[in-house]
């Protein structure tokens, strides 16, 4: 692992600050709670504020052989297994938060990375548009490119899809230094794979994002929600009605030990089944009555001047987790899946969690909090491998850096018949000197 004294570091400072003024360039610590091997993590904060400056410190970086990680999420070291060489450079972008090009008509914006959630969905909203995303984050510190390296999501994913399905292109920094455009910035393109896909998710480990396409969809004219609060015997019975049903909720999100609003859903059941509309208030009122033939007088409605608040609360809980799981597998066993870890993290380590699980795609995350760092890692080491037996996947999302020490964060059974060769290969193409996050990736890519 590299070590930089103070020194080294005022050294390599005063190198950046050649492209950066002094201002922008700071050396910084970041305090590594419960690792016995190193407490603190010194390095230098960058802070560029155009593409062409990123692509000078990345050139200097692959010169001097710096290792970089790019930040702009606020989350910095969560994501991922425990690097192998320690980044002594920290990009931050920001600064970067530019509209560059923005059509309206053509439901197409494309914005600079460093661009927070919060401040894009204002600009799309003056136009009654939305960027139909809902993950899990402090929306007005979490920036674009930050949500595309991690891939994150939300309920509303049931209907309006992933970032695979709204990102069209992006610009991207590689490990030369060489800024390249990716994808289309258009609504269609069919000239072939489209290879910005194989940023989404990267961690920052191919390369630095600078600019960012995305497909935006109108706001929608009425927004409800129906809760159906129930046994989880009882829900997964709904589910499954649900799906051979002609319904097409906008969200469709089992939810456990998940405190709800007041006054909407006054349950003392710990399940309940989120059913979303976003059409128009006929629509919302076939739903409505379609649920109530399932529910009855337990169905409980949540309407247009609360599912904002109810959205609100629902982040706070859940966001201030400090450790993420992901779960995988078919529709139709993921409830049930989610509900014994969640029972094997309580009964046999007394870890509490919350639980969010989008039933249609068979994905669901639970939300832990907990600061006992031994047992959680045993807790997880154990999950891994009864997930594994289940034909699960499991993948540590986030978490502190004491807890991930010493685990692999990746599982899925998908890993094998060369995948990671595969990956590799596309590592060495695009960050030929592992300049970015080395390690962190799956595999220790």
């Amino acid at each position: 692992m590299d070590r930089f004294t103070r020194n080294d570091l005022r050294i390599i400072a005063n190198r950046l600050e050649r492209v950066l003024s002094s201002s922008r360039v700071r050396i910084e610590q970041f305090v590594i709670d419960g690792n016995e091997e190193e407490q603190v993590w010194s390095f230098i904060r960058v802070l560029p504020s155009s593409e062409s400056e990123i692509m000078q410190i990345v050139q200097m970086a692959r010169t001097q052989g710096w290792r970089m990680t790019p930040s702009g999420g606020g989350a910095m070291g969560s994501y991922g297994n425990i690097p192998r060489q320690r980044p002594v450079i920290v990009l931050d972008t920001h600064n970067l938060q530019n509209i560059i090009h923005y059509a309206p008509e053509d439901m197409l914006i494309t914005v600079e990375a460093g661009m927070t959630l919060h401040k894009l969905q204002h600009i799309l909203a003056q136009e009654g548009q939305m960027l139909a995303l809902d993950p899990v984050c402090d929306e007005e510190t979490t920036t674009i490119g930050a949500i595309v390296a991690t891939a994150k999501s939300g309920p509303y994913r049931a209907h309006y899809g992933t970032l695979r399905d709204m990102v069209t292109g992006l610009r991207v920094v590689l490990g030369d230094g060489t800024a390249v455009k990716m994808g289309s910035h258009v609504v269609k393109n069919v000239a072939g794979y489209d290879l910005s896909k194989l940023f989404i998710g990267s961690l920052g480990t191919l390369g630095i994002i600078t600019q960012c396409t995305l497909k935006v969809k109108p706001i929608p004219r009425y927004r409800e929600l129906c809760a159906l609060p129930g046994t989880l015997n009882e829900i997964i019975s709904w589910q499954r009605a649900i799906m051979d049903s002609s319904l097409i909720p906008a969200c469709f999100e089992l939810m456990g030990e998940i405190p709800l609003l007041p006054g909407n859903t006054a349950t003392s059941s710990p399940w309940t089944l989120i059913i979303g509309s976003d059409e128009n208030e006929a629509s919302a009122r076939f739903q409505r009555d379609t649920l109530y033939q399932l529910a009855g007088q337990s169905l409980q409605v949540i309407g247009p001047l609360e599912v904002d608040d109810f959205w609100r609360e629902y982040r706070r809980i859940l966001g201030a987790a400090s450790i993420v799981l992901r779960l995988q597998t078919q529709p139709a066993h993921i409830a049930s899946l989610a509900s014994n870890i969640q029972h094997q993290l309580k009964a046999d380590h007394d870890i509490t969690s919350h639980i969010s699980v989008t039933l249609p795609e068979g994905i669901g995350r639970l939300f832990l909090k907990t600061e006992h760092v031994d047992e959680t890692k045993r807790a997880l080491t154990r999950l891994r491998q009864w997930v594994q037996s289940q034909q699960g996947t499991l993948v540590i999302e986030k978490a502190p850096l004491a807890v991930r020490h010493g685990i692999e964060v990746f599982y899925s059974p998908r890993l094998q018949d060369g995948a990671l060769e595969l990956m590799q290969l596309v590592k060495d193409q695009y960050d030929p000197q592992h300049l970015f996050n080395p390690g962190i990736f799956v595999g220790g890519i």
